[in-house]
């Protein structure tokens, strides 16, 4: 042991104060820490396949590293050394701090059992592919919090990654991402004494989320009740400094940062995390990314899976997002897939109305998140969501791509192009495309009403292959205990038979509804609801109108930035006086702030420009997805909407700054 009176220094003595424990911790320290290995640590080392590192370069900011070997390329020859068999890594930011004579901090780690433990010492000698470190401290270190894995080796370990270390300016999106979806990272922290410095790393874990990353790209860390030594906090007290390490177990991937950190032992403006005791910050000042740094894949195992984790928690996210897993998916024709998604963790799913759709947060391969709405396309219950996505985008690309247990973030079900069950008589349900998916759901609250009504279904397509969900289509006319017609149009009927795959070609016209045996649409009590492209949604309204059917008994939902026209409403989407200038558009909840100029066009395409992910479905009025709050200042629409936003709330996707307006404040 050190000739210092404690096993702790200042600084852990007052962590360790902050919980009434300095006593009990004095005694424990003096049994648990140790100026030597036991022979389990000696037997325990040589069998890891990777071991976690903290170092501290020559500028004063803690690194934490990791090395990777072949099992047995960590070696003890006595109780009172270690070795790492490992090359000089120039593009690692640690390096700086691993010359002869530095103090050094490791983490041995084995992933499938979760046991660690923990050294701290000086190198001793360093060459070309070794690190001997002089041991001053070893002390085992509890397993909470330790995700269980098997790891295997993607390339000899001897092997250099491919390509270069990425210094960053901040957390870009990718950054930001890997943050928000782990559950472990690694900490190193030190501490400067009168016998010298004495450099720790450590392990923290949580469910994913637990890391909150702030607008200005700080990192807030909460702390759940561990060993109580408080070797890193009692650290970051004394030296106000920390380097954090995340690892991409899929990928490789590295992510250190190092920056200023602090403990904050309340949040008194914020509801926290459950089971949290106490936070730390961390505002990172340098950030290094190393693509396939690491030459080992790790894969999670159930059963050794930390069960501390159920007493832990994440931040509340204050606009509704959870995590939903992609349970099982269906290619349902040429150009559309399904995917069912379950709650991954929380309570039952909220309920939805049959023609809403499900706002989704999506992960996609460079780190980035996109935010898109679609439709749900059969009734949703409480334990899980359908929806049917056409490829035609990067974000319907990346569903396409989701395999069983992949996982996305989803908000609660919205959008007003909803089925009024109030209604009781014959119902019109139009289509074409992909615009089938809120149509099938609304066809199968009609089907299993306990009042069924009679309806007539006009589904357009491209093609056989092009078309999605036929089959349920057909299953629910089947069912229904009133009268369904299903009205199948095809402009490419090319290998098709008529009559067994189509009842028309081309478009819907006159002479379709005509021949379908519709009701009398001026009588009152018929309704009917639109779905799909802007030519194909205006065409069906007109001949709806021209057939006699009311303005108000017409509920539309179109795809695209055009919204319908009603009769007598021409002229409504005529902007109205819009700014005709500069103006600044704050977005408080990220923080940026933007100029908008007329030439910028809507507020939802200003906030997408500057890297925000709001919200947004149709892009035209019609769904509601992108409704937000404004904080201040006055907005003017720039086309007519159907759909409503709640009071203080706008449509970014069809609004402007007004005219007068000097400043805007949006809550995104």
């Amino acid at each position: 042991m050190s000739g210092h009176p404690s096993p702790w220094h200042p600084g852990e003595i007052q962590m360790q104060r902050t919980i009434g424990a300095e006593a009990e911790l004095e005694a424990i320290g003096r049994r648990v820490m140790r100026d030597h290995l036991l022979d389990q640590h000696r037997d325990f080392y040589p069998l890891l396949p990777f071991v976690l590192l903290g170092a501290v370069d020559s500028d004063g900011w803690p690194w934490a590293t990791v090395r990777a070997g072949v099992p047995g390329f960590l070696d003890a020859p006595d109780r009172w050394h270690l070795t790492v068999q490992a090359r000089q890594d120039s593009g690692d930011p640690a390096s700086a701090g691993l010359r002869k004579g530095d103090a050094v901090g490791l983490l041995g780690l084995q992933p499938h059992t979760r046991r660690r433990n923990r050294l701290n010492g000086t190198l001793a000698a360093v060459s070309a592919d070794h690190l001997h470190i002089a041991l001053s401290e070893s002390f085992g270190n509890c397993p909470k919090y330790i995700h269980g894995r098997t790891a295997v080796f993607t390339r000899d370990p001897a092997v250099p990654p491919s390509a270069p270390p990425e210094i960053l300016p901040g957390l870009d999106p990718a950054a930001r991402a890997l943050i928000r979806a782990a559950e472990t990272f690694f900490v190193a922290s030190f501490y400067d004494g009168p016998d010298g410095r004495r450099v720790d790393v450590s392990h923290r874990g949580g469910s994913p989320g637990f890391v909150r990353v702030e607008a200005d790209g700080t990192l807030t860390v909460p702390d759940f009740a561990g060993n109580r030594f408080f070797n890193t906090l009692g650290n970051i007290v004394e030296t106000g400094r920390a380097g954090l390490l995340f690892l991409d177990w899929d990928s490789g991937d590295t992510l250190q940062i190092s920056g200023e950190a602090a403990v904050l032992l309340t949040l008194p403006e914020d509801p926290g995390v459950a089971g949290a005791e106490r936070y730390w910050q961390v505002r990172p000042r340098q950030v290094v990314r190393r693509r396939g740094m690491m030459p080992l894949r790790w894969q999670e195992t159930e059963e050794a899976r930390s069960p501390f984790l159920a007493g832990t928690g994440v931040w509340p996210d204050s606009s509704g997002w959870r995590r939903l897993r992609v349970q099982a998916t269906r290619q349902e024709s040429a150009v559309v897939r399904s995917l069912i998604l379950t709650a991954a963790d929380g309570p039952p799913l909220p309920p939805a109305r049959p023609g809403q759709h499900l706002p989704l947060r999506i992960p996609l391969p460079d780190g980035s998140v996109l935010t898109r709405v679609y439709t749900l396309s059969r009734l949703a219950d409480a334990d899980s969501y359908r929806i049917s996505v056409k490829r035609e985008g990067q974000a319907s690309a990346a569903l396409h791509g989701l395999e069983p247990g992949a996982v996305v973030e989803a908000a609660a079900p919205a959008g007003q192009f909803v089925l009024d069950p109030a209604e009781t008589g014959p119902v019109l349900l139009l289509a074409a495309g992909i615009g089938i998916t809120p149509i099938r759901a609304m066809l199968e609250a009609v089907v299993t009403a306990p009042q069924p009504r009679p309806v007539w279904l006009f589904y357009a397509a491209r093609s056989v292959a092009d078309r999605a969900l036929m089959a349920e289509l057909t299953d629910l006319a089947r069912r229904s205990a009133a009268p369904v017609r299903l009205i199948r149009l095809l402009s490419d009927p090319l290998g098709a038979v008529a009559g067994q795959d189509y009842d028309g070609i081309g478009l819907l016209d006159a002479a379709v509804l005509a021949g379908a045996g519709l009701p009398d649409l001026t009588q009152g009590d018929v309704t009917a609801y639109l779905c799909g492209p802007p030519p194909f949604m205006q065409g069906a309204y007109d001949l709806l109108r021209a057939a006699g059917l009311a303005d108000a008994a017409i509920r539309a939902e179109a795809f695209g930035p055009s919204a319908l026209i009603r009769s007598g409403q021409e002229d409504a989407r005529v902007m109205s006086s819009p700014a005709g200038g500069p103006v600044e558009v704050r977005f408080s909840r990220s923080g940026t702030v933007v100029t908008w100029t007329p030439e910028a066009g809507t507020l939802l395409e200003v906030a997408e420009r500057a890297g925000l992910s709001p919200p947004a479905g149709c892009r035209g009025g019609s769904c509601g997805s992108c409704a937000t709050r404004l904080e201040a200042g006055a907005v003017s629409p720039v086309r007519a909407m159907t759909a409503t936003a709640m009071e203080g709330e706008i449509l970014l996707c069809s609004t402007v700054p007004a005219a007068g307006c000097t400043g805007l404040t949006v809550a995104l």
